[in-house]
């Protein structure tokens, strides 16, 4: 990597790691749109580096908060998610090595599509979802877990649905994550894709990322949480649109 291409990465660390701190938005699915729009280092490499960088996010948060936890509901959705980001994995590997622009297009459609999903505010439902919805929401979790380690559109999108207090929401879907992480890492591992380029990146990132988070406890922006999480979907949402559009023209 170039000094400009760390200097981009670490930016977009603090940037990631602030925006969480301040709107509890997934740092995973920050950098992935920002890093892989500047196309620094190959998509599966940059999956594996946000799995690890944001994981230590979801470690300090679930912290004293796993008695709220829906068991019940984050056994389904666990049960859905542990074959399919094997999937994810091999997926996103095999379209890296044979079609990268198709692997792009993918990524610019997903960011485009959450960041629209992420705008809109969903209704809660009259009960909490069934065995059925919910190995299938964790199955598409897993799924762009897999492929990208941001997985906290869709899974965000599903249990705020959920009519649940806000504290069981957080601490289910933080759990989810965690147990994505591990998954991801464990299966990415074992292919021997945790290279030195992953971990020089993770081990400099990380001092950054825990900067980012202190940062937006103490010093939040002058504006309401609701104005930047407007500003940054509809950022993500251009954002999307940009790799869409380079993945399409430039890439085959």
């Amino acid at each position: 990597m170039e000094i400009t291409d760390w200097i981009v990465f670490l930016t977009a660390v603090v940037f990631s790691s602030y925006a969480q701190a301040v709107t509890g938005f997934g740092m995973g699915m920050l950098l992935m749109a920002i890093i892989g729009a500047c196309h620094i280092v190959s998509l599966p490499v940059l999956a594996a580096v946000v799995s690890l960088v944001s994981g230590i996010n979801v470690w300090f948060s679930l912290r004293g908060n796993l008695h709220f936890v829906q068991k019940r509901l984050l056994f389904f959705l666990v049960l859905g998610q542990l074959p399919a980001v094997g999937v994810g994995v091999w997926l996103g590997n095999r379209l890296d090595r044979d079609a990268v622009w198709l692997l792009e297009l993918m990524l610019g459609i997903f960011i485009t599509i959450s960041s629209c999903a992420m705008l809109l505010r969903s209704k809660s439902s009259a009960t909490v979802s069934g065995a059925f919805p919910a190995v299938g929401a964790g199955f598409a979790g897993g799924i762009i877990g897999g492929l990208f380690a941001a997985s906290g559109p869709v899974i965000s999108l599903f249990m705020y649905r959920q009519p649940i207090r806000m504290a069981v929401i957080r601490a289910t879907l933080l759990s989810f994550f965690a147990i994505a992480i591990l998954s991801r890492t464990a299966i990415v591992a074992h292919q021997g894709g945790l290279t030195s380029v992953v971990w020089n990146m993770v081990f400099v990132g990380l001092p950054l990322t825990l900067f980012g988070a202190w940062l937006g406890r103490v010093r939040p922006p002058p504006v309401s949480e609701d104005r930047l999480k407007h500003l940054v979907f509809v950022t993500l949402f251009f954002v999307g649109l940009y790799i869409i559009v380079t993945a399409t023209y430039f890439g085959n």
